[in-house]
């Protein structure tokens, strides 16, 4: 069976490959339409290459020195940089500076994770679906850390809807919600 798997394209504004350049940044983005996690670089100060990588609805990226979480569909992927062996990478040597492998996988179920932040080894995670922020960990699908006052009970109704937090010292500063009502 063949599926058809969505296309993407990606237009920037002509100083993007400079201010890349300049900062020696990569920009991760995910589209859960395309199915589709892409990591954008510049090679030179006018030149980007992309790199795409297919995953099952990513959405949440979550990245700390040196590991990279991605939430998909059913789960959170964790990535650690094995920067050493970027440039021997086959495909295309002498390109890369960063390789990220996969290390562990974490199974979380259908909670529509939009964002991931690192506070030191602990992965939290804005729980769409149950709307609330929780940790992703070994022991549990997930554990609930916050949810907002008005929601009285964890439950899988996405009744608020939440899609990013904002930190500040690595405590969560601002929490983004939009309110749904429910006939």
């Amino acid at each position: 069976m063949n599926e058809k798997v969505a296309t993407f394209t990606c237009t920037h504004s002509s100083s993007l490959p400079e201010i890349l350049h300049k900062l020696n940044c990569t920009i991760a983005l995910s589209t859960y339409q395309a199915g589709k996690v892409v990591l954008i670089s510049a090679v030179n100060p006018t030149r980007l290459i992309q790199l795409p990588r297919t995953f099952a609805k990513p959405m949440g990226i979550g990245i700390s020195a040196k590991r990279l979480a991605i939430a998909t569909l059913t789960e959170v992927m964790v990535f650690n940089n094995a920067s050493r062996m970027a440039p021997n990478y086959p495909q295309q040597p002498n390109t890369y500076d960063a390789l990220f492998l996969p290390r562990a996988t974490y199974f979380t179920g259908e909670i529509d994770i939009h964002d991931l932040h690192w506070i030191g080894d602990t992965l939290l995670a804005v729980n769409t679906r149950f709307s609330c922020l929780a940790t992703i960990d070994h022991h549990f699908s997930f554990t609930p850390v916050w949810k907002p006052f008005f929601i009285s009970r964890i439950s899988p109704e996405d009744h608020c809807h939440l899609n990013g937090v904002a930190f500040e010292n690595d405590s969560p500063k601002w929490k983004f919600h939009l309110l749904r009502s429910h006939p």
